[in-house]
């Protein structure tokens, strides 16, 4: 019983990680209320894409129009002590995926005149064994160019591992983060942008960054409770079991559903005098349906989720018929919240459920011909 219990509190905190977790994402849906493209196409999530965009702002020949003004201010804002005439930097470049020995890539190089400041950007991945050290003494070794420093560019600013430095000193890496230097650089780049369209696509990027670094902090907090860090090997314990039976639970879905068949139960409004809602673990309908709704023991209607959800009945009232699709053999409609006035996809686990607690079934049910109900 003592195990059992333990074993309640694990999946009691887990549940909890998960729930400030949701309330990251809500914060920041409330905070942005705009169409935000890069939302859209997730680049929080690709390294690749965000420094095409970094690379392509700090290129004075990008296509921002600003010449060199976002490469100085960027020098600046991380403290880059080296003076350079804005000649200099109008003829600096900057070189995405720089490939080195091995067949190895740096994400971001600036060449300013005979100085070379490498970036290495890390969002999700991990760090590689000796990266930095290999990529700090590629560009030492390197006749045409001089490096100070290599960047160590991540969400909030975390230091690189030994495991990437290797012997390479903290003197010899400046560490960034999206989170204070990014945010502080793009803040001050759009003080000088006047096209209205720049300014749009910097202020989205800036948006973005905001949740990156919330998201990130929450996905290390639990590498760091999982003890899933480079470091630590892999030690089987509590909280990985946890997780584990979660994900292994959901593989053919079964946790989902036990979710959405409890939502539903609550969210959908009828009179509980005259309809009851059974549970139809046959799928008769199409294998799609999760309750049989009946009415003095019979048959009235199926509640159904393929993509989305919808209600299925045999037989609709003459006069309701032009609010259902279907035939002679059955009709349907799609199932909305209140005040969601779109299909409502809950296939697959759907965060919407805890925004929206009220689905209107009994004007449904009131359409419905009910002559030809079977008992069963």
């Amino acid at each position: 019983m003592c195990e059992i219990f333990m074993e309640k509190i694990f999946y009691q905190k887990l549940f909890s990680a998960i729930c400030d977790a949701i309330d990251v994402a809500k914060s920041v849906e409330t905070e942005n209320q705009s169409y935000n493209i890069f939302e859209v196409l997730k680049i929080q999530d690709k390294e690749v894409l965000i420094c095409r965009l970094l690379g392509d702002l700090l290129d004075p020949s990008g296509r921002h129009c600003l010449g060199e003004k976002p490469l100085a201010i960027f020098l600046r804002q991380i403290g880059y002590d080296r003076a350079f005439s804005s000649e200099e930097l109008r003829s600096a470049r900057v070189v995405l995926e720089e490939v080195i020995d091995e067949n190895r890539r740096i994400d971001l190089v600036i060449y300013v005149k005979n100085f070379v400041l490498p970036i290495e950007v890390k969002i999700w991945a991990g760090d590689q064994k000796n990266q930095l050290r290999d990529y700090y003494f590629h560009f030492e070794k390197e006749n045409q160019s001089h490096i100070d420093k290599i960047c160590y560019l991540t969400p909030d600013g975390r230091e690189p591992s030994p495991y990437s430095c290797n012997g390479l000193s903290l003197d010899q890496i400046q560490i960034l983060s999206f989170r204070d230097d990014i945010a502080a650089w793009l803040d001050e780049v759009l003080g000088v942008v006047e096209n209205q369209r720049i300014r749009t696509t910097l202020e989205e990027f800036r948006e973005v960054i905001k949740s990156m670094y919330k998201e990130n902090r929450i996905f290390n907090e639990l590498i760091d409770i999982l003890k899933l860090g480079k470091d630590d090997g892999f030690l089987s314990n509590d909280a990985i079991k946890a997780v584990v039976a979660i994900l292994s639970a959901n593989e053919n879905e079964q946790l989902w559903e036990n979710i959405r068949r409890a939502y539903l139960r609550h969210a959908l409004r009828f009179d509980t005098s005259e309809y009851e809602l059974v549970d139809d673990d046959r799928r008769v309908k199409d294998g799609h349906s999760i309750f049989v709704v009946k009415k003095q023991g019979k048959t009235v209607a199926w509640i159904c989720v393929d993509t989305n959800l919808y209600i299925v009945a045999e037989r609709i009232k003459t006069e309701n018929r032009g609010c259902w699709s279907g035939d002679n053999d059955y009709y349907w409609r799609y199932l909305c919240p209140n005040g969601l006035k779109k299909t409502y996809a809950l296939k697959k686990a759907n965060l919407q459920i805890l925004n929206y607690d009220s689905i209107e079934l009994g004007e449904y049910l009131d359409e419905i011909d009910l002559s030809g109900a079977v008992v069963c």
